[in-house]
């Protein structure tokens, strides 16, 4: 085990997330290792720390400068002529699509309420995409919520974004996340879920990453 805690930080450093840092920490403070072992691991993992804190804090001062350089929007001289036309190529979505789909998703609603209904309009409508959820996501009730989790394919931007507001049941069972992602929220997903129901290949032990592998056995997860 040893030996694999220092292949980790030595051969895994740009993939490990603050919570993999705060596992390995914890495994050397209770585990049976060496003293000058677990101190040589413990200054590399600092050491780590130190490096992504400059890093973040490089990044912050170079996107302050950027915004204090904005440059004034660039705009077409021919636009500037009482002669000109709107472009022939723009394109802008069909008016009223949304209010439409929102109309039918209110009369889902009026309805007998059942969830049937709702995941029929969902399953025929095809405009009703991730875009559309993102928009309208406030207007949009937990239980129809949980129904779009289970029955679309969502981004990973999409489930990271609105993490706190979706279903993590849904989530677990019926999308697929990668290995980072379900580290991140390992707390908030149920891995008897993810790894023994879910959709992700890596649920079998064959596909999963060393990495993975390594910080399911620091939780005690033996599947």
């Amino acid at each position: 085990m040893s030996a694999n805690i220092r292949e980790i930080l030595l051969t895994q450093e740009a993939e490990l997330l603050e919570i993999d840092l705060d596992c390995l920490e914890e495994q050397l403070e209770t585990g049976d290792y060496d003293y000058q072992y677990a101190k040589s691991c413990k200054e590399t993992i600092a050491a780590i720390r130190h490096k992504r804190q400059q890093a973040a804090a490089k990044q912050h001062q170079n996107k302050k400068e950027t915004s204090e350089k904005s440059e004034l929007p660039q705009i077409p001289l021919e636009s500037l002529s009482p002669y000109s036309t709107p472009s022939q190529g723009s394109s802008s979505p069909a008016p009223n699509q949304d209010q439409r789909i929102m109309s039918a998703i209110e009369a889902t609603r009026l309805g007998d309420g059942s969830p049937n209904a709702f995941k029929q309009l969902v399953g025929s409508t095809p405009e009703l995409n991730e875009q559309f959820v993102k928009t309208h996501i406030n207007e949009l009730s937990s239980n129809e919520l949980s129904s779009l989790v289970e029955l679309m394919s969502f981004s990973e931007e999409f489930l990271e974004q609105y993490f706190p507001t979706l279903d993590h049941g849904a989530i677990a069972r019926c999308q697929t996340f990668s290995e980072e992602f379900f580290i991140k929220h390992f707390s908030d997903l149920n891995a008897t879920i993810v790894l023994k129901q879910g959709k992700n290949s890596w649920r079998k032990k064959e596909n999963r990453s060393n990495k993975l592998d390594v910080f399911l056995r620091l939780k005690g997860v033996r599947y």
